[in-house]
């Protein structure tokens, strides 16, 4: 986490994430090229995921903020709950597709974990879903985050705008002659 601090720091949320992402997917890539007993190089690949799945933990939400700052702007409501359980419900149908995608392609492929013997065919179609099924995925997201336009600057242009639309609502009920309640 304290190198993407730094990272976000330097760069925009968003391109931190989408640098994770690519990151994940230079290692999912990377992984095929490890075989049988190469323990110690796939585990260095697994904990090289985890880099770039700490971009998207730790960025995503300061990005889910950022857009609610927006939405208030635009609409006048808060819906930061909203958003956040949208966020919650779309990491929990991820992981449910997971557990019913990741088992069914091995067994698409002929791969059995509890056979005793598995043939070279079926080892190499598994490698071959570990490393290139979530390519696809990757890539999708980065096009998606390519179009975010909430940069450090118009963020804080927000949040400014924010608090001015607070001060004139605050005035608005004074003149009304109503008083502030926190």
């Amino acid at each position: 986490i304290p190198a993407l601090t730094l990272a976000s720091q330097r760069f925009e949320k968003h391109t931190v994430v989408m640098m994770g992402l690519g990151w994940m997917g230079l290692c999912l890539a990377l992984s095929y090229l490890w075989g049988s007993g190469d323990t110690t190089a796939f585990v260095a690949t697994v904990v090289a995921l985890g880099i770039g799945l700490g971009a998207l933990v730790a960025l995503v939400p300061a990005m889910i903020a950022d857009v609610t700052d927006l939405d208030l702007l635009q609409t006048g409501q808060t819906r930061t709950a909203l958003f956040f359980s949208m966020l919650g419900l779309g990491q929990k149908s991820a992981v449910a597709v997971g557990v019913l995608v990741g088992p069914a392609l091995p067994a698409w492929v002929g791969f059995e974990p509890s056979d005793s013997a598995h043939t070279v065919q079926s080892l190499e179609s598994l490698k071959k879903i570990y490393a290139f099924s979530g390519l696809p995925f990757l890539a999708v997201s980065m096009l998606a985050l390519a179009g975010y336009t909430l940069t450090r600057r118009r963020v804080r242009e927000l949040r400014r705008d924010i608090i001015a639309a607070a001060h004139a609502g605050e005035d608005k009920l004074a003149a009304q002659g109503h008083e502030r309640v926190d």
